[in-house]
């Protein structure tokens, strides 16, 4: 490494010996909960799938793809590198210097900003495919109890991996264990773990060296170690930043060969035979747990060793693949090791059952998964999913409250968005626990500690535990396994609301008929603003939105993206526009957020487009929106709650109440509600409000003055109201009362139209989705120009031109007679249009699906510049918006085309090459369209 770049290490003098460790609530390893039976999607049969993103992996699979083998690689982390990139360490002090091809590529340039796009180039290029936030899920077997592949759990639950040959790059040698390798016994009562953390004067890093307590491997004694290491003074994670402890396993795979050395001289004296497990076939094993002696493991473990002894490995796995022909899927099983333990009773777990991208042009093979007992690795009273300013804020209440608190984190670091870069408070509702949280300097390390919260790194939720509705636990998958924790009350503050969704919540996720989402950013990267949007569930096109993002920069800084929106519950109470333009007040309010409009994107609500749109950032008053208990509790579950983005609201209010002070009162309210249904042995939606409301308002979360105001219901207008309203909805308030009437309103407005026609009160009769104003309206919007607009900008549509807000509402009636002024506004557009123009008249027009309408929108398609934008990821460009918004025109036409019944196949033809794009929003919206079974009705 080149010395300006050169990381000082301070090593602590003393080796900290910890005597005690805290007994984890409860563990009980000797309980199971059963997995029942179910399908497992295959995501590619493959000659060689290395588990694990090490350097010595990356390695394996480079140099087994370069002699021409299919390789996947899956990946633990959001980055390549496990032993550099997620450890810290990028000085290659005390190791060979590189030597072969691989190593001198990966390593000829150690900046961290630089190193992990490095990895990622040099995998592409060699033709590896892999997949990142995926964890170790089982393995496969044939009929004969051969080893013929893997399972992998990620956030869209399980996938399937049929191998030739696995090599295991995990950090305990996970994939071996669950292959049934033996292992040299475990003979320690302490295991020596370190970490590279900032210092407390911000300038210098040190490395901390403690003996933990570690009579056997267990996820939650893993974790107390993680915590010990962990400092309290600092949150950012601007690299380098050490997101894993450092240890090396005390037991080796007993393998073919066993290398007793204490000392070796070279990575080329290793024999091979040290990987690959005795009585194991199609299995090679990298890292630790190889059998070289203890003294000697650590020499294997310096990131230039593993990658020289990983590079012939990928050899070898080819030369083992050459021989080997694998089986149907109908011959295939996950192997399901023996239960230990008794069965928790009258509990099952959940999950999700997509794919690694949620459509695929070709249907995936399927094997079965047969019932699975999962052990349970902790109980708790409140686990919480998380940990971000949502999420952490939950866990500090409930711990604060005296509940035996978890919180679970699928990253090595705590903080979501603030510890990305998004360390200040734009705008918010600033007063509560945000105020002690902002004075604390974020050191929600230290508040997490003082409340007796426990912590898991590295644990990604994947499953839910359900006792008929009532959700009683989460399984959660990791690099030594899955494992199940229980508890009497959870809070997912996940971001994807990912427990919620594997418990069987419904949601919204591009799935009301719009492709609308906010963007996703990269600090430091150019991309903060004008980023195409994220979708994290779809596993393959989030890794590349990594890779591309990286590529586009030419540096990566963080080791994920920021997101702002993904998947949103339908909750008890959907908190919409309307609710928040008439400051609605609720008699189970728990929060208050006090911001404004900011989309990173678009808008999509039909208020919205009706003259209905919320106060945007350009005005300095803020929106005051309150949070009701009902919209964080999924309908139709017990026992669990969803705070921070994902909470129940539609896409324009969301745009505006995810501000961080807002969530962390929010978070706060949620975590003090769940400690209390401990206490009274209740659930969520049973708790006692007055009591809550009073804590809450003591914290000064609740206004105590305005208190008795806005924890009223706030009443529907009145017949009166709405006759008046009807006169001049040209006035928002009258405008917004008789949205708020909804269809009480139709009757006076139709009557108001009768006796005085205007355009408004057509256009408001458009908005509540009845016809009779349809003739003025369109007749009006026949005499508009269309006007040319702007082009897509993140902060570029923060207002509703008259004729794009007439042709939205038109389409909302599903009137047939709109089509021919809708038709002639679509005629006036070209590739130049501006895009709210545009997305408005061809959404219209295929949410009315007239097939009349469908030659011209094949028409507009057949221009130049309209189609042609799909990427498979060979254009980083089009993480761009100059880029990625030309491709949402072409899908918004293309959507309107497949609704209106097509022409020659050509809509379906464009959504079903977009399932091949790299744009994860895109594959999931294009899918959906083709999957949708019913008319499409947005809001």
């Amino acid at each position: 490494m080149r010395r300006k770049h050169r990381v000082q290490i301070w090593k602590v003098a003393a080796i900290l010996t910890v005597l005690c460790i805290t007994q984890v609530a409860a563990m009980s390893q000797d309980k199971y909960v059963e997995a029942p039976s179910r399908p497992v999607s295959v995501i590619d049969r493959v000659d060689v799938v290395v588990v694990g993103g090490s350097e010595g992996g990356m390695a394996a699979a480079w140099k087994a793809a370069k002699l021409g083998a299919k390789v996947i690689l899956l990946n633990e982390e959001t980055f390549l590198g496990s032993e550099v990139t997620a450890k810290g360490r990028f000085d290659l002090a005390g190791g060979p210097a590189p030597a072969q091809e691989f190593s001198r590529i990966l390593f000829a340039d150690m900046k961290p900003s630089i190193y992990r796009v490095t990895a990622d180039t040099v995998l592409r290029n060699a033709g590896v495919v892999f997949l990142h936030n995926t964890r170790p899920g089982g393995v496969l077997t044939d009929v004969s109890g051969k080893l013929c592949g893997v399972v992998t759990a990620n956030k869209a639950g399980l996938q399937a991996v049929i191998a030739k040959v696995v090599i295991d790059a995990t950090y305990a040698g996970t994939v071996a264990n669950e292959a049934g390798a033996r292992r040299t016994q475990w003979n320690v009562k302490e295991l020596t773990v370190s970490r590279l953390r900032c210092a407390k004067d911000g300038k210098k890093r040190e490395e901390i060296v403690k003996n933990v307590s570690m009579p056997q491997l267990t996820w939650p004694l893993i974790n107390e170690a993680e915590s010990l290491l962990r400092e309290e003074w600092h949150y950012f994670v601007n690299d380098p930043f050490g997101y894993s402890m450092h240890f090396t396993m005390p037991t080796a795979v007993i393998a073919k060969k066993n290398d007793d050395r204490k000392e070796i001289s070279g990575p080329g004296t290793i024999d091979l035979g040290v990987c690959e497990p005795q009585g194991m076939e199609r299995l090679l094993v990298l890292g630790s747990s190889c059998s070289v002696s203890r003294d000697a493991v650590r020499y294997l473990m310096h990131p230039v060793v593993l990658a020289e002894v990983g590079e012939r490995l990928g050899e070898r796995a080819v030369q083992m693949a050459s021989s080997i022909t694998l089986p149907k899927a109908a011959e295939i099983t996950v192997k399901t090791p023996a239960p230990v333990g008794v069965a928790v009773p009258e509990v099952a777990i959940s999950e999700l059952k997509e794919m690694e991208r949620p459509y695929r042009k070709q249907t995936p093979e399927i094997i079965t998964q047969p019932k699975l007992a999962v052990p349970v690795w902790a109980e708790y009273d409140v686990v919480v999913i998380g940990s971000g300013p949502a999420g952490h804020s939950a866990a500090i209440a409930a711990g604060r409250a005296g509940a035996k608190t978890l919180m679970i984190e699928q990253t090595g670091f705590i903080g979501g968005g603030a510890a990305l870069g998004i360390k200040s408070f734009w705008r918010g509702y600033r007063k509560g626990f945000n105020q002690e949280w902002w004075k604390s300097g974020a050191n929600y390390s230290k508040m997490l500690k003082d409340a007796g919260v426990d912590i898991w790194y590295h644990s990604l939720a994947m499953g839910a535990v359900k006792q008929g509705k009532r959700v009683t636990g989460v399984e959660i998958a990791t690099w030594l396994g899955r494992g199940v924790v229980l508890a009497r009350v959870v809070i997912d503050a996940s971001g994807e609301a990912d427990v919620c969704a594997a418990a069987g919540a419904e949601s919204f996720y591009l799935n009301e008929g719009d492709l609308c989402l906010e963007e996703a950013s990269f600090i430091g990267q150019n991309l903060y603003t004008n980023s195409v949007p994220a979708d994290p569930v779809d596993v393959a096109g989030y890794t590349l939105h990594h890779v591309i993002a990286g590529q586009y920069a030419g540096k990566q800084h963080f080791p994920m993206a920021q997101i702002r929106e993904t998947r949103r519950i339908k909750g008890d109470y959907v908190i919409n526009e309307l609710d928040v333009n008439a400051g609605r007040t609720y008699h189970d309010v728990i929060a208050v957020s006090a911001s404004a409009f900011d989309p990173h994107g678009y808008y999509s609500s039909d208020y919205s487009f009706g003259g209905l749109m919320l106060s945007n950032k350009r005005v300095k008053e803020d929106i005051i929106t309150y949070i009701p208990l009902r919209a964080i509790l999924p309908a139709g579950l017990e026992g669990i709650m969803a705070v921070g983005r994902c909470h129940s609201m539609t896409h324009d209010v969301q745009a505006a109440v995810r501000m961080n002070p807002d969530v962390i009162n929010e978070g706060y309210a949620a975590g003090y509600a769940a400690a209390m249904c401990v206490k009274q042995g209740t659930t969520p939606r049973k708790v006692n409000i007055k009591e809550l409301q009073d804590h809450l308002t003591a914290v000064d979360i609740l206004p105590a003055d305005e208190r008795s105001r806005i924890t009223v219901d706030m009443p529907d207008p009145s017949d009166v109201e709405l006759v008046k309203a009807a006169e001049d909805p040209s006035q928002r308030t009258n405008l917004l009362v008789l949205a708020r009437g909804g269809s009480r309103s139709i009757a006076p407005l139709k009557k108001s139209l009768a006796a005085s026609p205007t355009t408004d009160k057509a256009k408001a009769l458009c908005l509540l989705g009845d016809p009779a104003g349809i003739p003025l309206l369109a007749a009006w919007l026949e005499k508009e120009p269309l006007g040319k607009g702007p082009v897509y900008h993140c902060y570029g549509f923060l207002d509703v031109p008259e004729v794009d807000g007439a042709m939205w509402v038109l389409g909302i009636p599903k009137d047939k007679r709109t089509v021919p002024a809708l038709v002639n506004k679509l005629r006036e557009c070209r590739a130049d249009t501006g895009f709210n123009k545009v997305r408005a008249v061809t959404m219209a027009l295929g949410r009315i699906g007239d097939p009349q309408a469908a030659s011209a929108l094949a028409e507009f398609l057949k221009q130049p510049g309209i189609q042609g934008h799909m990427n498979v990821g060979n254009d980083p460009s089009t993480i761009f918006s100059t880029k990625f918004s030309q491709a949402m025109i072409e899908l918004f036409a293309a959507s309107a085309l497949y609704r209106c019944g097509d022409s020659d196949g050509l809509g379906k033809r464009i959504l079903t090459d977009y399932l091949d794009d790299w744009r994860g929003i895109f594959v999931r919206y294009a899918g959906n369209v083709i999957a949708e079974k019913k008319p499409v009705d947005f809001k």
